[in-house]
């Protein structure tokens, strides 16, 4: 995606709600799943044009945040938690960091690898990425039904470096895991979210927020 023609907008649901559903009500094209929640409410930082929405509270540590203004290129750092990053309009936090400097390092915090036995097992993800030339890179792997195995985290660090991102971040994954795409299929589900058990395009779950180009 290149940053200059296409907006991306990170957008608080206000409650659970599918991206799928959320995308054509917005106007927007495309569209992803947002980072963790609890709830329905996000639990990592969650800034839109200029308004926070939430501060991030999913790991008790510093997190990897995207950062951009309208229209500009992403920026990721290291953000403490329960701090707010003001620098930009729009901002996501995501858990674990997975490339750093164009380096495969999938992190819980800065310095210290992944250790639970959900990074370690195969599982399905989304991930937010930058290329060299400012390229967003939006992806999701498919897992926990015939559809797809999924992929460790550390190895989903590995793809992202191998598809070009210099930095790269997860998101939520598991049953929230989606890709909507206006227009393609019957309800523009390009993956095969696993919330419903079934390798269809129909198990997209409610989630507390969602990333989607205009």
């Amino acid at each position: 995606l290149d940053p200059g023609q296409t907006s991306l907008q990170p957008r608080d649901h206000g409650g659970c709600a599918t991206v799928e559903n959320t995308g054509p009500s917005i106007g927007a094209y495309a569209a992803v799943n947002g980072g963790f929640y609890s709830t329905c409410t996000p639990t990592d930082l969650l800034r839109t044009n200029g308004t926070t929405h939430t501060l991030s509270s999913t790991t008790g540590y510093e997190q990897r945040a995207a950062g951009w203004n309208a229209y500009g290129s992403l920026d990721l750092q290291w953000v403490d938690t329960a701090t707010d990053w003001t620098v930009y309009d729009n901002a996501m936090a995501g858990y674990p960091s997975l490339v750093e400097h164009s380096v495969a390092t999938a992190e819980v915090y800065d310095g210290q690898q992944v250790w639970s036995s959900t990074d370690w097992s195969n599982n399905p993800h989304t991930a937010l990425g930058v290329a060299a030339d400012g390229t967003v890179m939006l992806l999701t792997v498919d897992g926990r039904t015939s559809a797809g195995d999924g992929l460790t985290t550390p190895s989903l660090a590995s793809l992202m470096l191998d598809l070009g991102a210099v930095n790269a971040i997860n998101l939520d994954g598991g049953g929230s895991t989606t890709m909507w795409v206006k227009d393609c299929w019957l309800n523009g589900v390009v993956n095969f979210p696993s919330d419903n058990g079934a390798a269809d395009h129909e198990g997209g779950r409610s989630v507390a927020s969602g990333l989607y180009l205009h």
